[in-house]
This record gives structure tokens, C-alpha cells and sequence, in this order.
């Protein structure tokens, strides 16, 4: 299967906002619940989900016995990265960067859209 950089995104937003940390319980993001919201398959979702935490970007992904998958949170990386392709604009142009290279990996990704938000900072500084 392919990388898809939207659905990289979609999932890490989709945890972001659905996380809900506790000490009193395990409380996990559902995967299955993405299926309402975005046109990505199932296996997708998982295959994705898997990627990100081999690179430590999510953390814990479980499955029950409904065949439910579940996932606990974002690392600290996993924010550091989405923090740099929330925004629609900085995220266009590590599509577009990423696009014309030929290809992509996570960590390509996340290179690329590091150096965007820099160069994003640096232009609204006036550097």
C-alpha cells in the first residue's frame, strides 16, 4: 500500500482532537470512528496508523475482539508534527514540495514541512 500524506494528516488530527488523557481510566481514539468522517477504508486507516507509530509519532495501537482498532495518543513528535502542517497553507506547500520531488516517506514529510514553517517564520520576520 501506498503512503497517503492527507490520510497521515487526517489521522493524526483525528487523534488530536478525539484524545481525551485520564488517570482514572485507558481511554483510547478509535479508529473505526473515522470511517464516518473521511472516505478511507479500514485497512488504510490501520496500515497508516501502523506507519505512524514505527515512527514514533503515535503510540499503543490495539485492536478488541469487534474488530475495533484503537490508538492511545500522540508523542511528543507526532505534535511537534502536526503542529508544523495543521495550517491548510503550510500543509499545501509540503504537499507541493514533497509532490515535485518525486515520492515520499514520513520522515520526508516531516523534514520538508519543518523547513516550510521556517521558511514561513523567517518571510513573516521580514529575514
Amino acid at each position: 500500500m501506498r503512503l497517503n500524506p492527507d490520510c497521515i494528516r487526517d489521522i493524526l488530527i483525528f487523534i488530536e482532537d478525539n484524545s481525551t488523557p485520564s488517570k482514572v481510566s485507558d481511554q483510547k481514539v478509535c479508529l473505526n470512528d473515522m470511517l464516518d468522517k473521511f472516505n478511507y477504508p479500514i485497512e488504510a486507516l490501520i496500515y497508516h496508523a501502523q506507519q505512524l507509530e514505527m515512527d514514533s509519532l503515535i503510540t499503543n495501537i490495539s485492536d478488541d475482539f469487534t474488530g475495533n482498532f484503537y490508538v492511545k495518543d500522540l508523542t511528543p513528535d507526532g505534535h511537534r508534527f502536526l503542529a508544523n502542517i495543521r495550517n491548510d497553507n503550510s500543509w499545501s506547500k509540503t504537499k507541493e514540495i514533497t509532490r515535485s520531488i518525486g515520492g515520499f516517506s514520513i520522515q520526508m514529510l516531516k523534514n520538508v514541512s519543518e523547513s516550510v514553517i521556517v521558511a514561513l517564520v523567517k518571510n513573516k520576520l521580514g529575514l
